[in-house]
């Protein structure tokens, strides 16, 4: 019972995790001229160039991806 409570908290924090790149994509920013850009081509390009591989990479369930048998055989 213990693991199935594990999966489920992980796959809570995998879907907030993908939650978080769709708010950053809709979210408004400040350009370096103090101005707020609400164009979402803008918005998206901005995001791409910053953070999204890094929210990406943190969104990808990895426990999924690779199964704790291939892990404990690398050990």
């Amino acid at each position: 019972m213990k693991l199935n409570g594990l999966i489920v908290i992980e796959t809570i924090v995998d879907i907030m995790f993908v939650i978080d790149i769709f708010i950053n994509y809709m979210t408004t920013y400040v350009s370096t001229n103090d101005e707020v850009i609400t164009d979402k081509k803008r918005i998206a390009i901005h995001y791409f160039k910053g953070w999204f591989i890094i929210d990406l990479l943190a969104a990808i369930p990895f426990d999924i991806l690779v199964p704790m048998e291939a892990l404990n055989s690398m050990v």
